[in-house]
């Protein structure tokens, strides 16, 4: 093997140090078309001209199928379910609240100890007990919103990180449900607690 090999070859080992995966199939495309054509210049150029546009051409192809697979389908199936989720949620919440509202003074007035229950027909255990038990369902639910919350919320930022730019594609907003949800929640333990002590004294 000639020292003008062996020079060429450790050269380009030391380049290749540190060079992406894509950098790393350019440089063996250049190679490939050097030793396609190892005395014509212009050909060796028209060959890494097309390796260069197939690659690219490839690379498109993949992110394309990726963001697609990984977020625009994603985001077209679970977007509008989890809009939809949590309007349905809030009815039941907004309804929950008012009705407990409406009767909360009555039972803080007129049935807050034992010997007050007992003489006001009113005063209905079993309505209380079917409040917390729709705390305690809602509780369920918004458990189960704020994870798929938290995954629609992280396909469109792999969406505006990854795929801008893909064949025109624009920034997507989105507005997080996350603190909504997270108010709830904790409306919710706070109410189911202290309605679950007051049953508890009943």
């Amino acid at each position: 093997m000639s020292w003008a090999k062996l020079s060429m070859m450790a050269l380009s080992a030391w380049l290749l140090v540190g060079c992406t995966a894509a950098e790393l199939d350019a440089f063996n495309d250049s190679l490939r078309c050097v030793n396609e054509f190892p005395n014509d210049t212009y050909r060796q150029n028209q060959c890494i001209s097309y390796m260069n546009e197939a690659r690219e051409t490839e690379q498109h192809n993949a992110l394309y199928d990726w963001c697609q697979a990984y977020a625009i389908r994603p985001i077209q199936a679970a977007s509008p379910k989890l809009d939809r989720d949590i309007e349905a949620f809030d009815r039941k919440f907004e309804s929950l609240r008012s009705r407990v509202e409406q009767v909360a003074d009555y039972y803080g007035d007129y049935c807050n100890t034992p010997q007050q229950r007992r003489a006001n027909s009113n005063c209905q255990y079993q309505q209380m007990q079917g409040f917390l038990n729709e705390f305690n369902a809602l509780q369920v639910e918004v458990a189960r919103l704020q994870p798929e919350e938290a995954r629609v919320n992280n396909l469109f930022t792999t969406f505006n990180n990854e795929c801008l730019g893909l064949d025109g594609a624009q920034y997507m907003p989105y507005s997080s449900n996350a603190p909504y949800l997270a108010d709830r929640r904790a409306f919710l333990e706070g109410a189911a607690a202290e309605l679950r002590a007051y049953l508890a004294n009943w």
